[in-house]
C-alpha cells in the first residue's frame, strides 16, 4: 500500500524534491502503524535515516490535497487489495490525525 500511495503522489507531482526511498519509507511507518505493528525500534531507525514520522508532512497544502491523493491512490493498480481497500477516505485521513 506504501507503493500505491507513493505512485499517486508522483503521478500527481506532489513532492518533486523528495527521495522515493525517503517518501516510500515514511509511508510504510503509517502502514505498519495501520496494521498495529509500529514499534520504537522502527521509529528510532527512521529518525536516524531522517525520515518523517508522517508522511503528508512531505507534501504541501497536504490537509487540502489528500481527498485527492486517496482518490488516486484507489487508481494505480485497482486489482491490488490492501489495508486501504477496508478503509473509507474519512477513516484513513482520521488515522493520519
Amino acid at each position: 500500500p506504501e507503493h500505491l500511495i507513493s505512485h499517486a503522489i508522483d503521478e500527481l507531482g506532489l513532492t518533486p524534491d523528495v527521495l522515493h526511498g525517503v517518501q516510500v519509507g515514511s509511508i510504510c511507518l503509517f502502514m505498519l502503524y495501520l496494521f498495529g505493528e509500529l514499534s520504537h525500534d522502527v521509529m528510532r531507525f527512521a529518525q536516524a535515516m531522517q525520515i518523517p514520522a508522517v508522511w503528508t508532512d512531505l507534501i504541501p497544502d497536504a490537509e487540502r490535497r489528500l481527498p485527492e491523493i486517496l482518490a488516486r491512490t484507489r487508481e494505480v493498480r485497482p486489482d491490488r487489495r490492501t489495508i486501504l481497500d477496508e478503509m473509507t477516505d474519512d477513516q484513513i485521513i482520521e488515522q493520519l490525525a
